[in-house]
């Protein structure tokens, strides 16, 4: 022992370069074929992790992209579906647009053709009342004619006949 520790004294007086040599021999001597195991077997498991690592970078890409996929195709699907109802109901509402325009005009000549129809018919009645009001006037006796009328009647009759049997 007393050896052990003189070497250890030469060791620290030698100086600290060469005890740290002495401590790294010495310690490869005693874990040296363990610490190149735990080393080896470090590097190893660093490796399955890096492995493992890619991979699931990898399917996680993969993952995305088919993801991406399918959201693209549902988007497209959605939105041919849209547009391909929005279109249909354009189309209704041209047609029902169309059928009221139609409608429209035809109830419009309807009623022109009533208008005028009844227009027509005014200017007769108008035209027929007039002319039965001609009618009359012209065909009844006017009044103060019937009373001259009347009262050379009178005159005649009051008046001594010598021309009438008697």
């Amino acid at each position: 022992m007393d050896e052990t520790a003189a070497a250890t004294g030469r060791a620290s007086v030698t100086g600290s370069a060469g005890s740290v040599d002495e401590v790294s021999r010495i310690r490869d001597i005693i874990f040296g074929a363990n610490m190149r195991d735990y080393e080896r077997r470090f590097e190893l498991l660093e490796q399955r992790l890096m492995q493992e690592l890619t991979a699931l970078r990898a399917d996680l890409s993969a993952r995305f992209a088919h993801g991406d996929t399918a959201t693209s195709a549902e988007f497209d699907r959605v939105h041919d579906r849209v547009t391909s109802e929005v279109l249909q109901m354009q189309a209704r509402l041209q047609s029902e647009t169309d059928s009221r325009h139609s409608s429209i005009h035809e109830m419009h000549d309807a009623v022109q053709q009533t208008r005028d129809a009844s227009d027509v018919s005014v200017t007769e009645l108008r035209t027929l009342l007039e002319a039965r009001a001609h009618e009359l006037r012209d065909g009844k006796t006017d009044r103060h004619q019937l009373g001259a009328l009347l009262r050379q009647i009178g005159e005649t009759l009051q008046a001594p006949s010598s021309d009438m049997p008697g």
